[in-house]
């Protein structure tokens, strides 16, 4: 008896110490890409004597602040500890020179240098290391970093305003004023955690939206516009110096536009064209990979939705539905060409909030979801065309 309630004592400390060791990792939503989100805990004897995360790309990891000005017996660490030089030293060196006897590892990091090199290390250095603990919720909070790793893109996450019935524009222009001011207050929050926001210019000429917070501080996430013809206003609010601005355009635009809006400060990616001369949706998504934009929020209207979901490249849904009903065809999806009902679009279970008079349901991809949580370093078929 004594020694079941020593064991749930211990598991109950496991627990709590990894808790708060993800509490800390979330404290970098916004700030760490293309690195990962991480929270550290050092403790002595059950007691917590450090204490670290990671706060924006190129500073100190989680293990090197938690272990900065203390010493312990276990480390309790959200993602396997780096064992390659970067921007800063490997990790390992780190916990290995602190004479730590025990680390506590929520889960691999899918990262090629890595996939459990790290806890290798430790091992034969006669570190003892336990992984696993709470391995869903660390790997979530990195879902970004992890479809980055294991599929070569970035992120999507695509958010609609619509009604009951699923209408996202009315024929009063008024369409961006569907959902309420308290859920697009959540939006914005949403939107501060973003790398960058993405629409396509049909969204620009409707509404001209500014897409930035005024209540950041510092760092606005970087404006995407998604403009195969170049077709946007050269006074568009969001060409403005509130915030970085990107137009994603094809061979098919105009050098001369090209070269107008790059001399005005705003970045131009000239993108291969699909067949039909549209911007290949892929290789955007990689290209915003390559520059540490691994967080997408698209906030464009039906057009671009459909696209995204019919490149299978949509990776998260997130519908703000507000009580009103119009009726009519004009769904916020367009036609996918699916004929029966095998070929529909899985989504995993989803989370639903209400948020003043609006319901908030968002939707993961089933594909993004089995890609990221049951990934296992010890399969070598990675999937790589996802």
């Amino acid at each position: 008896m004594i020694m079941e309630r020593a064991l749930l004592y211990k598991a109950d400390n496991e627990m709590k110490f990894m808790r708060q060791a993800l509490a800390l990792a979330r404290r970098g939503v916004g700030g760490t890409h293309p690195n990962p989100r991480v929270g550290a805990i050092l403790v002595r004897r059950g007691s917590i004597v450090g204490q670290g995360y990671h706060h924006f790309f190129g500073g100190s990891h989680a293990e090197a602040e938690a272990l900065s000005n203390a010493h312990g017996d276990t480390l309790y660490v959200t993602l396997e500890p780096c064992a390659h030089h970067g921007k800063t030293p490997p990790c390992t060196d780190l916990i290995v020179q602190s004479g730590i006897r025990r680390v506590v590892v929520a889960t691999l990091d899918p990262d090629r240098r890595l996939r459990g090199k790290g806890v290798e290390i430790l091992r034969t250095r006669g570190i003892q290391v336990d992984t696993g603990i709470f391995q869903k919720e660390a790997r979530e909070l990195n879902r970004p970093y992890f479809l980055h790793r294991l599929a070569g893109r970035s992120h999507l996450t695509l958010k609609l305003a619509v009604s009951a019935d699923g209408r996202c524009a009315v024929g009063d222009g008024l369409s961006k004023w569907i959902s309420s001011a308290t859920s697009r207050s959540y939006v914005h929050r949403v939107r501060r955690r973003s790398d960058a926001v993405v629409v396509g210019v049909g969204t620009v000429l409707a509404d001209d939206p500014l897409l930035t917070d005024h209540r950041l501080r510092g760092r606005q996430p970087v404006r995407i516009v998604l403009d195969q013809d170049l077709r946007i206003p050269q006074d568009a609010r969001i060409l403005g110096k509130d915030a970085e601005t990107i137009l994603v355009t094809t061979d098919g635009a105009s050098k001369k536009q090209c070269d107008f809006f790059r001399e005005r400060g705003i970045g131009v990616w000239v993108l291969p064209p699909t067949e039909n001369g549209l911007i290949c949706l892929r290789a955007f998504l990689q290209r915003t990979a390559r520059e540490g934009l691994l967080d997408l929020l698209c906030e464009g209207g039906r057009e671009i939705a459909t696209s995204f979901v019919a490149d299978g490249l949509m990776d998260r849904l997130i519908l703000v539905q507000a009580p009103r009903l119009f009726g009519g065809y004009w769904t916020w999806l367009g036609d996918l060409g699916i004929s029966n009902l095998k070929e529909g679009v899985e989504l995993a279970p989803p989370q639903i909030r209400k948020m003043g008079e609006d319901i908030i349901v968002a939707w993961p991809s089933l594909a993004s979801e089995q890609l990221i949580h049951q990934w296992n370093p010890r399969r070598k078929n990675v999937h790589r065309t996802h």
